[in-house]
């Protein structure tokens, strides 16, 4: 990830879809294919919030050592996504109050400790490839953490943005972020 670009040009409550090559990233971008307009696997596997000029804010599991996990929305430096090979700013057209209220919302499930699901990412999948093909795109299942993309969509909301009136806020998948970003013609800018 160019990090001189992405300071150039992202403002807090941007998000940068970011696609991985490790097996977890591509397990999350396979189980996406469903969500793509080709049914091939998606680009993406995660999310981050842009905080302010060197800040994201993200949902995640970090693995430090084994006395040391971080679990749920927390901060993480620019610098800490530098090795990024494929990420895309979106910058929606969203006011100053916009911005404030999302980061705002950011900084509260982070003062909260909302966790990071495991079992969200595979009630999500039982979603898209079960209960989406029967006309159901709700999921009760995960309702005390929120992952990546969930929790992007849990900051857009107070500010009237859904990601993907198909499916609730549990369910949204970085590739919903995506199509929504294509098909209202957001600016996106490759880092």
């Amino acid at each position: 990830m160019n990090i001189n670009m992405l300071k150039k040009y992202a403002a807090p409550g941007d998000f940068i879809l970011l696609g991985g090559n490790g097996p977890l990233q591509r397990l999350v971008q396979y189980g996406q294919k469903i969500l793509t307009s080709d049914n091939k696997p998606s680009l993406w596997s995660h999310v981050l919030l842009v905080y302010d000029s060197r800040l994201f804010v993200e949902s995640t599991i970090k693995l430090y050592s084994i006395w040391r996990i971080d679990n749920g929305v927390q901060f993480s430096r620019y610098n800490d996504y530098a090795h990024v090979k494929r990420a895309v700013l979106v910058k929606p057209s969203l006011s100053i109050l916009d911005r404030r209220v999302i980061t705002q919302t950011a900084i509260r499930l982070e003062s909260e400790g909302i966790p990071y699901p495991i079992v969200g990412l595979f009630s999500s999948l039982f979603v898209y490839y079960v209960l989406g093909r029967l006309g159901k795109k709700q999921n009760h299942i995960n309702k005390h953490g929120l992952y990546c993309s969930a929790f992007i969509q849990d900051c857009y909301k107070p500010v009237g943005i859904d990601f993907t009136k198909e499916f609730g806020t549990y369910n949204t998948a970085p590739e919903h972020l995506w199509q929504w970003a294509i098909n209202r013609g957001i600016e996106r800018r490759t880092l």
